[in-house]
């Protein structure tokens, strides 16, 4: 959207807001705009404000337009909100922000209180050099964001008189929470990966049942929107009935074999990838064809040496008729170690994507790339 994504602002007359299961993403302004009393749980909102900036099939578009905060809270008086199991990203001025709705004035007696969310900054698009606060307000003299067993990361305002308890403190961690990514282009991976200080890290008191996809929680909840479980990273996901990405015998019309040799001069510890964005995400494939969500390496904390390295990659996956025609871009190449997760997608392709288009009548279609 080019303007804001879900505008509940003139919602003044009474009543409550709840959103459940909510992604917002996208949008040129803020992601949410939420007035009077609410309610939000397992959403994750995505403020990549700054979208439409050089795309081609849009013009003249106000960027992070009302500051691009994430979340807009609008207080009517004496208002409760509550956040808890929400996943946060911004890359405009804040990840929340808070004040008086029009024609309205605070009491004294709001309220914002949060538990088990995750919030990640970002460089202001607005501001280069600032960063995201995660949280301000104006006009609501007193009011704090009273946040707990939660988790913030790359944000300023992180402590008094924006938030209590501070990050970090007993049960807020202030660390990098681990996030899948990428944290560019169409899709931003907001899951949690292996060794996430998010996981676990939780308090079952004002958590909800399940996650954000339906997946329980256990006795001690991660922070953010989705439950991290091994058996969920490992299995090859079905997002959507369009995708049924399951490793199968190669068949006509299905399949594509990669075969492929990376060389790359290693200037310290590196990650190699191979990693298939899809019309419905990105994808890693593995080296035995498993493809999962995400973005993750095939190779860790390869150590430097004199020589450019070669691994040679022999990839047999099968790809659904419904992705046939569609484009499939792979990305090849290696990263310094640490710089995952969240790192840009230019990075891991090296800025050489390689094209495959599939065909209904192709039986196989086979590429090398360097």
């Amino acid at each position: 959207n080019t303007s804001d994504g879900l505008d509940l602002l003139y919602h003044t007359l009474g009543g409550s807001v709840t959103l459940t299961r909510v992604r917002a993403e996208a949008n040129a302004g803020n992601q949410i705009k939420v007035a009077g009393t609410a309610t939000i749980t397992n959403c994750v909102l995505v403020g990549n404000c700054a979208f439409f900036d050089g795309q081609s099939f849009t013009f003249n578009v106000d960027n992070c337009r009302a500051m691009g905060n994430t979340l807009e809270l609008s207080y009517t008086g004496g208002d409760d909100v509550v956040i808890a199991n929400s996943t946060f990203y911004g890359q405009g001025d804040g990840l929340v922000g808070a004040g008086a709705s029009d024609g309205c004035e605070c009491t004294g007696a709001e309220r914002l209180t949060g538990v088990n969310n995750l919030f990640l900054g970002s460089d202001e698009f607005l501001s280069p050099g600032d960063i995201s606060f995660l949280f301000y307000q104006e006009e609501c003299p007193g009011l704090i964001f009273k946040g707990n067993y939660s988790l913030a990361y790359n944000v300023k305002n992180r402590d008094a008189p924006y938030v209590d308890p501070p990050y970090p403190s007993a049960h807020n961690l202030f660390q990098n929470p681990g996030l899948a990514g990428p944290f560019s282009g169409a899709t931003y991976g907001m899951t949690l990966t292996p060794g996430s200080p998010a996981i676990d890290a939780g308090t079952s008191t004002g958590a909800p049942a399940d996650d954000i996809n339906g997946q329980p929680r256990d006795s001690l909840p991660d922070m953010g929107a989705y439950e991290y479980s091994d058996a969920a990273a490992t299995a090859t996901p079905t997002p959507s009935p369009a995708l049924d990405l399951e490793v199968s015998p190669l068949t006509a019309g299905r399949g594509f074999t990669i075969d492929l040799s990376l060389y790359k001069e290693i200037r310290g510890p590196s990650d190699f990838y191979l990693v298939a964005e899809t019309p419905f995400g990105m994808y890693t494939i593995d080296l035995v064809g498993k493809i999962t969500a995400g973005v993750r390496a095939l190779y860790k904390n390869v150590p430097r040496a004199a020589a450019p390295q070669k691994k040679r990659i022999s990839v047999r996956a099968a790809v659904p008729s419904s992705l046939a025609g569609e484009d499939v871009r792979f990305y090849t190449g290696a990263v310094k170690t640490g710089r995952v997760p969240g790192v840009p997608l230019a990075e891991i392709s090296m800025r050489s994507p390689h094209m495959l288009a599939f065909d209904r009548e192709a039986a196989t279609v086979r590429h090398r790339g360097r």
